[in-house]
């Protein structure tokens, strides 16, 4: 959620008249609520943020001044050994953008940025006193690997908390710093080599000293100004109603994740699908909704609540995950692990391209990937449900085939129809033994129906009190034998038995 939606200002509405002066500068020209919040943001965030890049830029540009202020000598840097610090530095800074930015999307920017510039502090402190080259090396490319953070994470921090129409201005203030600070750094170094031998440091020592010195308290400041992001920020001088708005959508998923998994186990009779395709249509609806801008500001409120619905799917998707893979222990353990890692995956990258911050209040590009993936969330819940009845219907019939077999061949050589045979065949002549003999092709096609049967017929699950009576229901057919002959009881069996499996 963006700051103009938890700023709880008229930001939904037609634009109005600006005056004169909002051009000027934008919080004039605001409702006295909003105009409080801007100008504590101002205060904290765009001040900490300008005040810390420019302190960074004059670290950035003090190498090169005390280069060529005495540290060249004194340390006998005569041939390329700038280059290779200068170079050190920006390896530093272009390594650590990307993983500092991501760890920032999952902690807090108060805690983070400013523990980025207290590092970056203490290892400024610690170039004066360097006597070698290497050491300007180690230390340059730790500086670049700590400073990286700052600038982005600066920027993602306005970008979560400004409109469009007021962050363009405070984000090139931001940018400006870094050309102050490049200035300063020469005027600094100018005053700052005239303290050579003062401590018994040189003047190039000097200046380091001074930089590390400004940007540690600026560092610990930063612990209690930074307001962090809208979301989760509780920062002691906004209004618990700015902090209160974001709250909303997590109390949403809160309440939608247990809705869930109360019905998924009790009205549903442990079916998983429905409430992921529920969840899917939410999100379709309320990102195409928030994608498409121009809507009336209730309905904007509306679908921003609502989009935790969909947030409260993930404990679902496990325990279906669990219940589909339950035969096989190691297949469930890696699908699990497979789940979660694909998660993370597309959140290493995904927000990087369609959250950018420069994009903020309407982010128009993750409204429209979010309704994207919930159409495939539905198509997949679909597909996995299908395969799964699929799978267990072939579980069944794999199942039934066995017993079935046995007691047809149980039924064809109970011991009293032997002994009935044999009764008949004494009584009779040779001409009905042809006709009455039950031969191997009549066994093997009451065998065949039997499995045909129990392949055709409705898959129900078996209950165990019809799997227990099978030899019950044996003995009843053998008693019925008595009084026909034994062509006529395959033909019964093979009528009586398919019921028998269902």
């Amino acid at each position: 959620m963006s700051v103009d939606d938890s700023k709880g200002h008229d930001a939904f509405q037609p634009e109005k008249k600006r005056r004169l002066i909002g051009y000027l500068w934008d919080t004039f020209d605001k409702p006295p609520a909003e105009r409080r919040l801007l100008t504590k943001l101002d205060a904290a965030l765009l001040c900490f943020g300008a005040v810390g890049y420019f302190v960074k830029s004059v670290d950035q540009y003090n190498i090169n001044n005390a280069f060529v202020s005495g540290m060249k000598e004194d340390l006998g840097l005569f041939q390329n050994q700038l280059n290779y610090i200068q170079t050190a530095w920006s390896l530093g800074y272009m390594v650590g953008q990307i993983p500092s930015n991501i760890i920032l999307s999952r902690a807090r920017p108060r805690y983070w940025i400013p523990s980025l510039e207290v590092c970056w502090s203490v290892l400024t402190l610690s170039l004066s006193r360097c006597n070698h080259a290497y050491q300007f090396y180690i230390i340059r490319f730790l500086v670049g690997l700590c400073e990286s953070g700052y600038y982005p994470g600066i920027q993602h921090s306005l970008g979560s908390w400004y409109r469009r129409d007021e962050l363009g201005k405070r984000a090139c203030i931001l940018q400006t710093c870094s050309a102050v600070g490049q200035m300063v750094s020469g005027y600094m170094m100018s005053g700052v080599y005239h303290l050579g031998g003062y401590g018994g440091h040189k003047g190039w020592q000097w200046a380091y000293i001074i930089d590390g010195s400004i940007s540690l308290p600026m560092a610990i400041a930063g612990f209690f100004l930074l307001p962090d992001v809208p979301e989760i920020t509780k920062s002691w001088y906004l209004s618990e109603e700015v902090n209160n708005y974001a709250t909303t959508t997590s109390a949403m998923q809160v309440f939608m994740t247990i809705v869930y998994a109360w019905l998924s186990d009790t009205v549903l009779k442990g079916s998983r699908w429905p409430p992921l395709v529920f969840g899917g249509f939410v999100n379709i609806i309320c990102y195409v909704s928030l994608a498409v801008w121009n809507v009336p500001k209730w309905w904007k409120w509306t679908c921003f609540i609502s989009a935790g619905a969909g947030y409260g799917l993930g404990g679902l998707c496990m325990a279906w995950a669990n219940e589909v893979c339950e035969r096989d222990s190691e297949e469930r353990a890696i699908t699990l692990a497979a789940m979660n890692e694909l998660a993370y995956l597309l959140q290493i990258w995904l927000p990087l391209i369609v959250w950018q911050q420069v994009d903020a209040p309407r982010y128009f590009k993750g409204y429209i990937t979010v309704s994207c993936m919930s159409v495939v969330l539905i198509v997949m819940t679909l597909v996995v449900r299908r395969l799964h009845n699929r799978e267990r219907s072939t579980g069944l019939v794999r199942r039934h085939q066995g017993p079935v077999i046995d007691s047809c061949l149980q039924l064809q050589t109970h011991p009293h129809n032997l002994q009935q045979d044999e009764k008949i065949k004494g009584d009779t002549t040779d001409t009905d033994q042809i006709h009455t003999s039950p031969t191997a092709s009549d066994l093997e096609l009451a065998k065949s129906m039997a499995v045909v049967s129990t392949v055709s017929s409705p898959l129900s699950p078996v209950s165990s009190s019809s799997i227990s009576t099978t030899p019950t229901v044996v003995a009843k057919e053998s008693r019925h034998r008595e009084v026909l002959s034994p062509t006529e009881s395959v033909d019964i069996e093979m009528e009586i038995r398919p019921s028998r499996i269902v």
